[in-house]
């Protein structure tokens, strides 16, 4: 019993990360119907800034983190917005995939540049606090993850659902002219919405680097395996996201736990992902 719980809590804290990671991918296709294949590389050129702020340059931990998702993950989504992605949503949609698949190529390269490969650790947030579950150690940096996945997902779905700025964030995509009629800026609420997608993709590969490490391809993968959460949401449900997410890390997790370690089924948790992917794009063709 105290294996699966253990096992449960870890799929709980991937989850979590997925969800976070899924809901900025959500927000920014709800609101601007461009798919960003680079969200994943996004959250792994921010942790690896947020390493170099709170590691290498010495600032506080907070601060750092401060600088990253209140400074510079939203900027670089309003840039982003405004000189690559704008109007993309208006176009074909094998135009917006390239062009972010461009920006993913790019942000791997850059990272590559700007911190050459050495080994790297990023500690967790409150290393020596946690809660102890009968058996089973829950650290703090676990409980952070998913009490923020839940704060995320509520705060989000207020904002696109109760409030004024949410309703024209939506109108943005289903009618940007008759929101500039009522004195809307669809380019602003774009750009709104590419730096909070942005921020939450930095927050989700800030949370998993303590546990994966800064790795580039490893980080930016593990982010992209939240793409599968926001398909069970068909990329506009942040409930339904939610749960996908929530429910992918929790098999993932016990697919290392349970599975055979050695012979052909060896490798199935690392494409569990994917294959809930199928499975989803399968039931839900639409």
């Amino acid at each position: 019993m105290s294996s699966v719980l253990s096992f449960t809590i870890l799929g709980l804290f991937t989850g979590a990360a997925y969800a976070i990671a899924a809901s900025g991918l959500v927000l920014t296709y709800t609101t601007t119907r461009v798919f960003n294949i680079a969200h994943g590389a996004f959250g792994m050129v921010l942790a690896f800034t947020f390493w170099d702020f709170s590691q290498r340059q010495g600032l506080p931990l907070w601060l750092s983190l401060g600088l990253v998702l209140g400074g510079g993950a939203p900027a670089l989504g309003g840039v982003i917005q405004r000189f690559v992605t704008r109007r993309l949503g208006e176009g074909p949609v094998s135009v917006s995939l390239v062009v972010t698949v461009g920006l993913f190529v790019g942000l791997i390269g850059l990272a590559q540049f700007v911190w050459p490969p050495e080994p790297r650790v990023v500690p967790p947030f409150l290393a020596a606090s946690g809660v102890q579950l009968g058996s089973t150690y829950v650290t703090a940096h676990q409980i952070i993850t998913i009490v923020l996945s839940g704060v995320v997902a509520v705060a989000l779905y207020m904002l696109l659902n109760r409030t004024r700025i949410g309703t024209a964030m939506r109108a943005s995509v289903d009618n940007p002219e008759l929101l500039r009629l009522f004195g809307g800026r669809p380019d602003t609420v774009a750009a709104l919405s590419w730096a909070i997608g942005i921020s939450l993709a930095a927050l989700a590969g800030i949370l998993l680097s303590p546990v994966i490490g800064l790795a580039y391809y490893d980080l930016t993968l593990l982010v992209i395996n939240a793409y599968a959460a926001a398909m069970l949401g068909r990329l506009k449900s942040l409930p339904l996201t939610f749960i996908g997410a929530m429910g992918l890390g929790i098999l993932q997790s016990f697919a290392v736990a349970y599975l055979p370690s050695d012979g052909f089924m060896s490798g199935i948790p690392a494409v569990v992902p994917a294959l809930f992917l199928f499975v989803v794009i399968v039931a839900m063709p639409q």
